[in-house]
């Protein structure tokens, strides 16, 4: 039996194929939509692919965002070495 092929795309159990560091701006969006990875703790403004703008607090390093996100906001964020997979 052949062992099954990754899942390339975005979300959880999908495999990218590209990151990118972000930084956090209130008026520029992502250049692509992605899924966070948080590398220092702390909260996240994000929003999301239908213009809901959402803040979510106690996000831990270390943590995949399974999220598909377009703009990451300066204001009330703290999390940091945010990085964009997708």
């Amino acid at each position: 039996m052949a062992a099954p092929k990754p899942r390339v795309g975005r979300g959880a159990g999908q495999i990218c194929e590209n990151a990118f560091a972000i930084t956090p701006s209130d008026s520029v969006d992502l250049t692509t939509p992605a899924i966070l990875w948080i590398g220092g703790a702390g909260t996240i403004t994000v929003d999301t692919l239908n213009e809901t703008s959402v803040l979510i607090s106690g996000v831990p390093a270390g943590i995949l965002l399974p999220l598909v996100v377009k703009k990451v906001h300066a204001t009330g964020t703290t999390a940091t070495l945010i990085v964009g997979l997708y």
